[in-house]
């Protein structure tokens, strides 16, 4: 835009120069005051909870001032997993057999449920309709929990040894590590339909599949760990509409854990029990291993749970050191957090108006993100939807400014994705987009490169 010249008169009159300036004056204390409040908006507090699976409590991080709490809500017996909805927390207690919800605005444990009908839980997944999926090691079942009754209403039988479990796109998907001790079985990734829990189907994927997450791909990946020995990590890529395995990454190492960045790089805890902890990382598109076995990033101990902030920080639980470490994308060393013996699992609480510019309330933030970022052309956003129903897109400039308001039609639950690209004349920069549903909204940035 070009700003055309305003001829100068050589004399003001000292009415107007003090009109001038105290027009100045006031604007300049708006600009100020505005930047103040949009900053203390900003700086709503980021909190990780960690799970410290020896100690049997939960500890409180504050990423914004580095406070640690570490012990501050007790757990049941042998903590295992642990889940974040709104202000709840769920927690897996394996050996009190039980799920112990936690209100995190008061810290206080508000009830636990008693699972009878499986032993041994182990992980679990939300499907977004109060009920909860449980993945219980000495049953060979899944159980299904209803937040609203808070009883355990029914179980999938799996067979085998059931571990990772996830909720997406009208499916539940649950891993078997088949575990036939001391050996390891062919691992099986098994399919039921939502909401109604039919079976759907079985493939068998690589040793010990322990987790499963959508990756920014669109597909499965199933994490693999190995015996422990002589078989090395990998990540099965499954497609999940042919449900059938297309690509293997031998990542190597004795992956766990994984978590996925807004520019598509999955990290992977990957323990590392004597010594120095490791950290794998690869992107989650071109399956192109970036640290592998043979050059991982290193922490203090053990590499367990994984997590990744909203400032793309990738924070890491080392087991054996009682740590808590942050690290950039890179692998850089950030900080150091001492949060109690053990830890194991964490999940972040991190309000969603962190992301600037502040262009509404935010009630709930579903799974967001696009790739490639940065981007030139054009963009794919990935987007998650609890139910069937009309979507839109708004896309703001790094001045708060509309730039894009479409409606995107109806959309199916779970995964949905559009294409986007600027339209000209478009200036490099950051962008913040809003997907909203009519229950949900989502966010994200993107960075623009012309």
């Amino acid at each position: 835009m070009h700003k055309g010249t305003a001829p100068v008169k050589p004399l003001y009159r000292k009415s107007q120069a003090l009109q001038l300036s105290k027009r100045f004056f006031g604007i300049t204390f708006l600009i100020i005051l505005l930047l103040y409040t949009g900053s203390a908006r900003t700086q709503v507090q980021s909190t990780a909870w960690v799970v410290n699976s020896l100690a049997e409590t939960m500890a409180k991080v504050n990423l914004n001032t580095g406070q640690v709490i570490t012990n501050a809500i007790t757990l049941g017996s042998a903590p295992n997993d642990i889940v974040i909805q709104d202000d709840k927390a769920i927690i897996v207690n394996s050996l009190s057999n039980n799920l112990q919800i936690i209100d995190l605005s008061t810290e206080q444990t508000t009830g636990t449920i008693e699972l009878t009908l499986g032993l041994n839980p182990y992980n679990v997944a939300l499907d977004g309709s109060n009920r909860v999926f449980v993945s219980n090691w000495l049953t060979g079942n899944v159980s299904v929990v209803d937040l609203q009754t808070n009883t355990e209403t029914d179980t999938l039988t799996i067979g085998g040894v059931p571990q990772g479990v996830l909720v997406t796109s009208n499916r539940l998907y649950v891993t078997d590590v088949n575990l036939q001790y001391p050996t390891y079985g062919t691992g099986h990734l098994y399919s039921f339909s939502l909401p109604d829990l039919n079976f759907v189907g079985m493939i068998d994927v690589d040793v010990n599949p322990q987790i499963v997450k959508l990756g920014p791909d669109g597909n499965l990946h199933v994490v693999c760990t190995g015996n422990f020995d002589d078989i090395q990590g990998k990540i099965d890529i499954i497609d999940p509409l042919l449900f059938q395995l297309i690509d293997t990454i031998p990542i190597g190492g004795a992956p766990g854990s994984l978590a996925f960045n807004s520019a598509g790089v999955g990290y992977l805890g990957s323990a590392g029990w004597v010594g120095p902890g490791y950290v794998l990382s690869y992107h989650g598109v071109t399956h192109q291993i970036i640290h592998g076995e043979q050059n991982p990033i290193e922490v203090s101990s053990a590499a367990l749970g994984v997590a990744i902030s909203q400032a793309n920080h990738v924070l890491v639980c080392c087991f054996n050191t009682d740590e808590l470490v942050e690290l950039d994308s890179a692998g850089g060393y950030l900080a150091t957090f001492i949060v109690g013996d053990g830890p194991l699992a964490l999940a972040l609480c991190e309000p969603s108006s962190a992301v600037e510019p502040d262009i509404g309330v935010i009630t709930t933030a579903e799974l967001s993100y696009n790739f490639p970022n940065p981007f030139n052309a054009a963009t794919i956003i990935s987007f998650n939807l609890p139910s069937t129903g009309v979507a839109w897109l708004q896309v703001f400039d790094s001045m708060g400014r509309l730039i894009t308001n479409m409606n995107l039609g109806t959309r199916s639950p779970g995964l949905n994705q559009i294409r986007y690209a600027l339209l000209e004349p478009a200036h490099s920069g950051m962008y913040y987009y809003q997907i909203k549903s009519e229950s949900r909204t989502a966010t994200g940035s993107m960075l623009y490169l012309k």
